[in-house]
């Protein structure tokens, strides 16, 4: 049903990813916190060096989110999708797997699509995060229409 990955490992990310949805939709860390790994990796391809520690992560996090709270306009919108095949895509990532689950993002409105956010898991917790501006993008993701909160 989904591809490559093993159903059991999908339905872990599945959680993974849609926890990361609730915290991005609702602009709270809460529902992540006691996910991460204590060695979690959070990498932007907009961003030359990942974040890396749960710390460092949700400090940064609690801050970007408290700036788009007081920034009308900028609202978050996280929907839940499963990654489509890159076999015609000039640059794959190969770290994203066809069918695995992951998030969509835009900012501002729900049709203003900005980037894919694939999240990784490692003994039960959420080990590593990507948010993927260019590859893989967001057009080769199938969204669900589900946005969790």
């Amino acid at each position: 049903m989904f591809g490559e990955i093993p159903l059991n490992y999908e339905l872990q990310l599945l959680i993974f990813v849609t926890a990361f949805g609730k915290a991005y939709n609702t602009l709270n860390v809460e529902h992540i916190e006691q996910l991460l790994d204590d060695d979690i990796k959070y990498e932007s391809q907009q961003v030359l060096s990942p974040l890396k520690g749960k710390e460092a992560v949700l400090d940064y996090l609690r801050k970007k989110f408290a700036t788009l709270r007081n920034t009308p306009g900028s609202e978050l919108f996280a929907e839940i999708g499963f990654m489509g095949s890159q076999e015609r895509e000039y640059i794959k990532a190969a770290f994203a797997t066809e069918g695995q689950p992951c998030l969509i993002l835009s900012q501002g409105e729900k049709e203003r699509k900005l980037a894919v956010v694939l999240v990784e898991g490692l003994k039960g917790k959420i080990s590593d995060v990507q948010l993927c501006t260019v590859a893989p993008h967001w057009s080769l993701v199938k969204g669900t229409g589900e946005y969790p909160m």
